[in-house]
């Protein structure tokens, strides 16, 4: 779209908005089909969020209420996109490993830009990265998801502990 003067003006709105991640077209999670060149691949999938179900009140205003009701949806979707590429990765011989911020984690949102908090969440996730308990499997993280946490953010687990 150019506006008035003739400078090329448009906005883009990001993938995450319809798909949380992508590995596969829709069609091939519904199909039948073996697709024996993907045999004994691996996935990785990195969820930038909190998957856990987290009980938090949000300010009586517009604004407020608008950003939980998207987290709660993006949410949701996440969960339900790692099922269905669970179950794929299942049907096809893949093997799928997952890592998302734990729901203990004291994490601000994924409308939180601030440099101290996401230098600290990357430092965290280095750590536990080089310390081997990162990544999950899609059973261990289905597992997980739902189950109330006990830990204090102050002795926090890294995903795969």
């Amino acid at each position: 779209m150019r506006d008035r003067s003739g400078a090329h003006d448009e906005m883009h709105v990001d993938g995450g908005v319809t798909v949380p991640f992508f590995l596969f077209p829709d069609v091939a999670f519904i199909s039948d089909e073996k697709f024996r060149d993907l045999e004994g691949a691996r996935l990785y999938v990195i969820v930038n969020g909190q998957l856990d179900p987290i009980q938090r009140s949000s300010r009586a205003n517009t604004i407020a209420i608008t950003l939980r009701a998207s987290n709660v949806a993006l949410t949701r979707m996440t969960r339900t996109e790692l099922l269905l590429a669970s179950s794929f990765a299942q049907r096809q011989g893949l093997t799928l490993r997952f890592t998302n911020i734990p729901g203990n984690y004291p994490f601000s949102g994924p409308f939180d830009f601030e440099t101290a908090p996401m230098r600290k969440l990357f430092d965290y996730a280095t750590q536990c990265a080089q310390s081997g308990r990162l990544w999950l499997s899609s059973q261990d993280a289905l597992e997980r998801i739902g189950r109330a946490s006990t830990v204090q953010p102050e002795t926090q687990p890294c995903p795969a502990q």
